[in-house]
């Protein structure tokens, strides 16, 4: 497949192995799936924001290391302001370019649906590991644990649901096999 072509509303590829790898937009995201083993996998790669909501243009080529390469833009209509680039192997996580985690272990931000109070919880396993991720208030107490499950090396997205939480200070901890590895502070108002 060509680096250079771009598709329109989704885009199929195919791998070394002939699996097929389709880049589209759905449910207001841009969304990147496989076929491995005989069974599809899904990932959420950006949110699209735009009049209509929605991610098009999208383009994508699988290179000879099995990496996933998709350009798309952000707006119903090409505007090369909006266009972006995502790449990484399908298996450990699909990062978007511009927007990288540039060496930090954990991000926080609001999901695309910022009505719903919920945060997007992003982190980085560079080993297979023990993770936990959990919220906890200005006096240290834990007001919910996020995840807590054994899990393979790769890039991983959880959300925290914030609409019965107070206003206040909580902080977001990441332990990897029970060792803290990372904090962020975030402040809600209501």
């Amino acid at each position: 497949v060509s680096n250079e072509v771009m598709g329109g509303m989704s885009f199929l590829a195919f791998d070394a192995s002939n699996n097929p790898h389709i880049s589209y937009e759905g449910n207001r995201w841009l969304k990147y799936a496989w076929k491995s083993n005989g069974a599809w996998h899904t990932e959420k790669i950006d949110s699209a924001w735009g009049s209509p909501i929605q991610a098009t243009y999208t383009g994508l080529a699988i290179d000879e290391s099995g990496y996933a390469h998709i350009s798309y833009n952000r707006e119903y209509t090409m505007n090369w302001g909006n266009l972006r680039y995502a790449t990484g192997l399908p298996e450990a996580g699909i990062e978007i370019e511009s927007n990288r985690l540039h060496g930090e272990l954990i991000r926080i931000y609001p999901s695309v649906a910022i009505y719903q109070r919920e945060l997007q919880i992003e982190y980085v396993l560079e080993k297979e590991a023990n993770v936990n991720v959990s919220i906890y208030n200005i006096a240290g107490q834990k007001v919910n644990e996020v995840v807590s499950e054994n899990k393979p090396l790769g890039r991983y997205k959880n959300y925290w649901r914030t609409e019965s939480t107070g206003s206040g200070v909580y902080f977001c901890c990441l332990r990897v096999d029970g060792k803290f590895a990372a904090v962020k502070r975030i402040v809600i108002l209501n």
